[in-house]
């Protein structure tokens, strides 16, 4: 027996030497120091805190420190030191912690990083859920005999065996794989003839061997598991242990407006190209005068079924509607039940739906084909409802952030058009990954709509042309230029100001808008042209006046011959010889 577990750890384990079997077979009955698996931290030296975490992946720009390394600091981390993100289920509108997003079984899951869960208020750890329950982990499934063993990751699999998510293991297989069932493999130290169960292989310390989770199993009988069932008092040590930072940002997206100029009035907006002739203010300008632009601020088209219901959606822009049988109407318009669309509310009827990035196995939804990543296309709202099977309202819509480089805070919003001086755009995806949780709205907030435009601003905003006082130089000169007979407003710089009298003043530029010498010499110039122009036209007048009184001549000559002969074949009449011309 001894020597056919001799032979399998060179069979299993190639990389093992002759001599480490060896010590493996000899010591295969030796107890581990516990059969609960030891976790390492992310130390940073910023802040001088230790976030426990799975491995050195999710260290970023901070230290990774094994298990062994952290009895150093009199630290230790255990499974529910560890903070999980979350599989959300836009069916039953519930989350439920896991490992990662390959864990999340289909499209209708969106993934919610650790911070975005937290930011939720929904507590997820390596352990258990909000305290209610066990946090629920995969299997490895035999592909041959059907067994199934609770594993972290496919990592954990063994040749001819199939991970499966912790949905079709619990539903499926009928496997309870909460962390006490879950098998870890182990470090075996080559001097003490210890092994500590633990998580990878980069919990090891130097001069420590690596035993898989099959192995630690199967062949040595560790016992190795994830957790224990016995509760541990956590953090056991005096380091500061803390959670996955969140850091300072927001969730809900802040939105920008168009200005009027001549009615000083702010209509919400997504971004410039809403504002026409208006000019654009951000959600930072807005801030100045203390204002603000929600969703339910901004006004949307809707997609009108032609065909089967007709019945009009509300939609984002034209691009969102399904197919050729539906019309755009654009925003503004008023139904007859008195309700016009908004970015927020579907005609008070639901919300506003929007459509999803997906890359053939997970959907993120999205505002448009401008957020999406590399091998991904845009689904428009009905595809994504009925085939992806997402509720996209703007509660699960991702957007991107301003990143403020001198107070290193970020806003989120929908697009770089958002972002003021000095920031640096985040798009959505990017966002994500630095796990800022952006969306277009939230569920707790509170939304009342304001009337659109929303309210008047009395005073010009500096982003904006400012109103100024003509001199009455500039309206003189406006007037004799306009008697000479130019129908433009000429500046000494060779351009035009098509704004009527007085108008280049209103735009700030009374200087080079309405120098004399400038005007003068343009409107003489024209003046010049028009007074050739009408020489010529008189002259062209002149000819054909005269030329149709001889054609009138000749008619009236014509028409007193024809009296003429008329009389004479009829010797009744008394007008022989009278001339019509005379």
């Amino acid at each position: 027996m001894c020597e056919l577990e001799h032979y399998n750890c060179m069979m299993r384990q190639p990389s093992y030497s002759a001599l480490l079997c060896y010590l493996l077979w000899s010591f295969q009955t030796f107890p581990v120091t516990s059969t609960t698996a030891e976790y390492g931290g992310c130390y940073s030296s910023t802040t001088h805190a230790i976030t426990c975490a799975f491995n050195k992946s999710a260290c970023g720009s901070d230290t990774w420190i094994n298990p062994s390394d952290l009895e150093g600091y009199s630290s230790s981390c255990t499974l529910e030191d560890i903070s999980l993100g979350s599989c959300y289920s836009s069916v039953t509108h519930t989350a439920s912690c896991t490992y990662d997003s390959s864990m999340c079984p289909n499209v209708s899951y969106s993934y919610l990083s650790a911070t975005t869960t937290a930011a939720y208020s929904i507590d997820c750890d390596g352990q258990d859920k909000d305290d209610d329950g066990y946090t629920a982990y995969g299997a490895c499934k035999d592909k041959s005999t059907g067994d199934a063993v609770c594993a972290f990751t496919s990592k954990d699999c063994d040749t001819g065996e199939v991970f499966k998510d912790p949905f079709v293991t619990s539903e499926t297989l009928g496997l309870d794989c909460s962390c006490y069932n879950v098998q870890t493999g182990a470090c075996y130290d080559t001097t003490s003839h210890t092994s500590t169960c633990a998580f990878s292989e980069e919990s090891c310390a130097d001069g420590e061997v690596w035993i898989s989770a099959r192995d630690s199993e199967a062949s040595y009988s560790l016992g190795c598991r994830a957790c224990s069932l016995i509760p541990t008092a956590s953090p056991t040590s005096t380091t500061p242990v803390t959670a996955t930072p969140t850091g300072d940002y927001g969730v809900k997206a802040e939105y920008g407006g168009c200005y009027s100029m001549s009615t000083h009035q702010v209509t919400c907006a997504f971004n410039q190209s809403a504002c026409g002739s208006d000019t654009w203010m951000t959600p930072d300008d807005l801030d100045g005068y203390s204002m603000s632009c929600d969703l339910v601020d901004i006004e949307v088209g809707s997609c009108y079924d032609a065909t089967d219901t007709h019945v009009a959606t509300c939609a984002l822009d034209s691009s969102n509607c399904p197919n050729s049988s539906y019309y755009w109407i654009s925003a503004g318009y008023e139904f007859s039940d008195g309700h016009t669309c908004n970015a927020l509310k579907n005609r008070e009827d639901g919300w506003t739906a929007y459509g999803a990035c997906y890359d053939g196995s997970t959907a993120i939804c999205s505002f448009g084909a401008a957020d999406c990543g590399t091998g991904e296309s845009f689904v428009n709202p009905w595809k994504t409802a009925n085939a992806l099977g997402l509720d996209c309202s703007c509660h699960y819509v991702h957007t991107g952030a301003c990143y403020d480089v001198t107070s290193h805070t970020t806003t989120c919003t929908y697009s770089k058009e958002s972002c003021a001086d000095g920031e640096t755009w985040l798009s959505a995806r990017t966002a994500e990954t630095y796990n800022l949780g952006c969306r277009a709205c939230t569920r707790n907030a509170t939304y009342s709509p304001s009337a659109s435009p929303m309210e008047y601003i009395t005073v010009a905003p500096t982003t904006a042309p400012t109103e100024m006082t003509c001199e009455s130089t500039c309206s003189a000169y406006g007037t004799e230029e306009k008697i000479i007979g130019c129908g433009h407003w000429y500046t000494s710089e060779g351009s035009w100001c098509d704004y009527g009298p007085g108008q280049c003043c209103k735009s700030g530029d009374s200087e080079r808008c309405c120098k004399p010498d400038g005007l003068k010499i343009g409107g003489l110039v024209i003046g010049i042209i028009i007074v050739l122009a009408l020489v010529v036209g008189l002259c062209i007048v002149t000819i054909k006046s005269q030329k149709s009184k001889t054609k009138n001549a000749e008619y009236a000559e014509a028409q007193a011959v024809e009296v003429v002969r008329f009389t004479k074949e009829d010797g009744e009449t008394e007008l022989v010889g009278v001339s019509l011309d005379q």
